[in-house]
């Protein structure tokens, strides 16, 4: 059997089947042929595309693969011995059917043996399921028309489901040809045990097609012979007797065959267990090493190795190419200095800015409008802000007047004697951090109705009265 393909995997027992029907026409012991040219022993069908074998599979995982599963003869001997026990039991009633002593006539058809009537006329003959039940004189004897299933070889029949169906079949147009032809009751009976051991060789002469060619033709004979006296009741009575005869050959024959049954043997090189015709594999069939490959392509280093140094002809790359540093770019723009560091103070050609433009300083404008400050009197210590102008009156007492911290370049604060009295009590100046005069200590105002700005210069000579 080879329909469909097969999926295996290395290490495993299970076989995978596609657009097969393992369940019909694989049994367990079959000789499975795998993909890797050995043959493993079928254990178990699980379902028409599964089954599983005794050993783990020791190929390479495939796929899609093609097969073949091949019967053994395991059964022969049992049927031979089956067709010896049926001519055993119904033979006395054959031979006295022969010497005109014993008619047989079929009865009936019954769906068990309790049905049977307690007593009969000797060679009255019923049918229930698959056996024939006749009267002896004193009992009903019974025997089946299709033999017990026999021991499992090495590998079962591929067939033994479809040979069970036909079987079937047989026997129910059998018992239903007997019912019809009454009159005919000996020659049908004869013809329904006929067709029960033609039968039984046909299906084991099925197995043994292989090694018992003679066998399968003689169970062909003897199918065709019961199938005629079947059909043809009329004249069943000399067809039965053909048809018995023909089956004891066929009986015969499978005995013959079976005391020359022999195992196939795929490795042996003589005897009879050597496999003719066998297909010759090349070393790759049974190893699956790649090495074992004729005439496989010559491969460029690269094709095992992956590596880039292993290619020829390759380009010859800038050194920037495999580094990716900027400095090993060649013909690259020349920068000014201003483009790394980002600072103001390395661009060129920058314009001068006039001091308004860091410092923010409405002081420090050029050209600005002369403005008058708003005067303020005070008569208390008392800390200027710049621009301010101030009406000090010391009529009560001296005070001090503390001029702005921090100043910038040309701030003023104006100051004047509100009531004449600074020759009394003087007003002192404090220059807050920076110098008066240049000097760093206070200046004092003692001239009365005195009018002044001081105004801020630099560092070094600081507030200048002006």
């Amino acid at each position: 059997y080879k329909t469909g393909t097969v999926s295996l995997t290395n290490g495993s027992q299970t076989v995978t089947g596609a657009g097969t029907d393992f369940v019909t026409y694989v049994n367990q012991g079959g000789m499975f042929c795998a993909p890797d040219g050995k043959i493993y022993e079928v254990d178990t069908i699980t379902s028409a595309t599964a089954l599983q074998l005794v050993g783990a599979y020791a190929g390479a995982t495939v796929a899609g693969a093609s097969y073949a599963i091949a019967p053994t003869q395991s059964y022969i001997v049992a049927l031979a011995a089956q067709a010896a026990n049926l001519l055993n039991t119904f033979g006395s009633f054959r031979d006295a059917y022969l010497a005109g002593s014993l008619a047989f006539g079929i009865q009936g058809v019954l769906a068990n043996a309790s049905l049977l009537p307690t007593t009969g006329n000797l060679g009255n003959v019923y049918l229930i399921g698959a056996s024939l039940y006749v009267w002896s004189g004193t009992q009903w004897v019974s025997s089946s028309i299709q033999g017990p299933q026999g021991p499992d070889g090495n590998v079962n029949p591929a067939n033994l489901t479809a040979a069970a169906n036909a079987l079937a079949s047989q026997t129910a147009a059998a018992a239903s040809a007997a019912t019809a032809a009454t009159e005919a009751g000996v020659a049908t009976a004869q013809a329904t045990i006929a067709t029960g051991a033609s039968t039984t060789a046909t299906n084991e002469a099925g197995v043994a097609t292989t090694q018992a060619n003679i066998a399968t033709g003689a169970a062909t004979t003897a199918t065709n012979e019961a199938g005629v006296a079947t059909a043809q009741a009329t004249i069943a009575t000399n067809e039965a007797t053909v048809a018995t005869a023909a089956a004891a050959a066929a009986a015969q024959s499978a005995l013959n065959a079976s005391q020359g049954q022999v195992n196939a043997d795929w490795n042996a090189t003589s005897g009879v267990a050597k496999i003719l015709n066998k297909p010759t594999f090349a070393a790759i069939a049974l190893s699956g090493n790649y090495s074992d490959l004729t005439g496989k392509p010559t491969f460029a280093t690269v094709a095992t190795s992956g590596a880039y140094g292993d290619l020829t002809g390759r380009p010859t790359l800038a050194t920037v190419a495999t580094s990716g540093s900027y400095a090993d770019l060649t013909g690259k723009i020349v920068f000014a200095t201003v483009a790394t560091s980002g600072l103001y103070s390395d661009l060129t050609g920058k314009p001068t800015l006039a001091t308004v433009a860091t410092s923010g300083n409405y002081r420090d404008l050029n050209g600005v409008p002369t403005t008058t400050q708003a005067w303020t009197t005070i008569n208390s210590a008392t800390t200027a802000v710049a621009g301010g102008a101030y009406m000090c009156d010391t009529t009560s007492g001296a005070f001090t007047l503390t001029l702005p911290a921090s100043p910038t370049s040309n701030t003023t604060v104006r100051i004047c004697d509100y009531a004449g009295t600074f020759g009394t009590y003087g007003l002192t100046v404090a220059g807050n951090g920076s110098n008066i005069m240049g000097s760093a200590a206070n200046m004092t105002n003692t001239t009365n109705y005195e009018s002044l700005t001081y105004t801020y210069i630099d560092a070094t000579q600081g507030w200048k009265m002006t």
